[in-house]
């Protein structure tokens, strides 16, 4: 998976926890509590998954410094698949 499909995937997955969460917490005042249950729950999946997204984004802002040093190349760089006929690299 690209960076930019797992970058829409992880949006939609965060959109949905978020409103999993707002939603359990307001059923918590019709189920006596028993809603806050889930919005704890899924709280800390959206705190775990922000952590890791931070990680992730530090190591690939050095990969792709890394690559800036190395290749001097202009920081914007595109990859086109092999099926449009231009496999590799466009440098933007």
């Amino acid at each position: 998976m690209g960076r930019l499909a797992r970058g829409i995937v992880l949006l939609i997955v965060r959109a949905i926890l978020a409103v999993l969460t707002f939603g359990s917490f307001f059923i918590g005042f019709v189920t006596f509590g028993l809603g806050w249950v889930g919005a704890i729950i899924f709280g800390l999946i959206l705190l775990i998954l922000w952590i890791w997204q931070s990680f992730d984004a530090g190591g690939l802002a050095k990969q792709f410094n890394k690559a800036v040093e190395e290749t001097g190349k202009n920081a914007l760089v595109i990859q086109f698949p092999c099926s449009t006929g231009g496999c590799g690299f466009k440098y933007a």
